[in-house]
């Protein structure tokens, strides 16, 4: 299975798929990608419809960015202003479900970890960015 939850995704070189969260009103949209040391390094024109965003992790040079957690902002802007900016989510493969501490909790593929509490959505492990 899938969760998907506003954490950082890990990137092993397969694309990760990113759910931005335009605000209402808003006439265009970006989204910003940032490093483990939570360093802007890309910042993509995305659409102002929340559908989901394939994230090839490439840079504009065409070399991939390395392996490791990164992420995911939208930046939403209406007449060029800047009225929000919200966590993105991202959908991460679920390798286990523990109880810790009474709190149910999902261990994602890369080492993060994220509370049941905190998924908005599942789905089934699906290659949807094929």
């Amino acid at each position: 299975m899938q969760a998907r939850a506003a954490v950082p995704a890990y990137f092993d070189g397969v694309p990760v798929a990113v759910v931005p969260n335009v605000q209402r009103g808003a006439d265009s949209a970006q989204l910003v990608v940032r490093d483990e040391s939570d360093a802007e390094i890309q910042r993509l024109t995305i659409g102002t419809d929340n559908g989901p965003v394939s994230w090839a992790g490439v840079a504009t040079d065409g070399a991939p960015f390395p392996r490791g957690h990164y992420s995911f902002e939208t930046v939403s802007l209406a007449l060029g202003e800047v009225v929000a900016r919200e966590p993105s989510e991202v959908y991460a493969r679920v390798t286990q479900v523990q109880v810790n501490g009474g709190i149910n909790t999902l261990a994602l593929a890369g080492g993060r970890s994220v509370a049941a509490s905190d998924v908005t959505g599942v789905r089934g492990w699906v290659n949807f960015l094929k």
